[in-house]
């Protein structure tokens, strides 16, 4: 795959410090193969497009709009990358999450919250029944979720052993963990530069 303009971004922001987070929406797809997927907030953080098929990526930042811009290199990117068998179908709409979006009914299989607070509040009406709401609480939104009756924590996710691994039993956990194992330290020196510490604690929540 040649260099691109999106490429470099892309590993910049991304790869360069081990921000992909390739192996939790792996876990993600092998364990409830979602196809239909939202994602506000995206920023150019395109990785889920390499792992569901069909991904509406929101963003009003410049930056990801500029990116996504760039049509034809960013769906050779994720072309390249891609782990189903049909050919990719995403977009972007350059908008501010926290308006009203149109789908024209469509509804989503799973909505990413991840690193952009109020997606939850915003956008969960968006996720068909039975769907599913990952999030990282940033800003509070897995607690914003605890608090709502239509979303029931079904996981929780944690990255051990250099892998992401799903502990679907919920019963005795206390919503007032969350705040307690949120984490705010994201980066680290090292020999090669920064590079993102995963400690995020990520939460699942099925729509009922």
């Amino acid at each position: 795959m040649k260099s691109s303009y999106v490429k470099e971004k892309y590993n910049n922001l991304y790869v360069r410090i081990d921000f992909e987070r390739r192996g939790l929406f792996q876990l993600i797809q092998q364990k409830f193969k979602p196809v239909e997927v939202l994602y506000p907030g995206c920023s150019i953080h395109v990785t889920p497009a390499f792992y569901f098929p069909h991904v509406c990526f929101v963003d009003h930042d410049p930056a990801a709009v500029d990116f996504f811009n760039h049509q034809k290199e960013l769906f050779d990117l994720v072309e390249y990358h891609r782990i189903y068998r049909q050919h990719p179908t995403f977009h972007f709409i350059n908008q501010s999450f926290m308006q009203p979006l149109s789908f024209e009914g469509r509804r989503f299989d799973l909505l990413l919250a991840l690193f952009a607070g109020g997606v939850i509040k915003a956008c969960k009406g968006y996720v068909k029944k039975g769907g599913l709401v990952l999030s990282n609480n940033h800003q509070q939104d897995a607690l914003d979720a605890f608090d709502d009756h239509e979303l029931s924590l079904i996981a929780f996710i944690r990255y051990q052993n250099k892998q992401y691994n799903m502990l679907q039993t919920t019963e005795h956990f206390k919503p007032s963990e969350i705040r307690d194992r949120h984490s705010h330290h994201y980066l680290r020196k090292t020999s090669r530069g920064e590079e993102y510490i995963e400690n995020e604690v990520y939460y699942l929540f099925q729509k009922q």
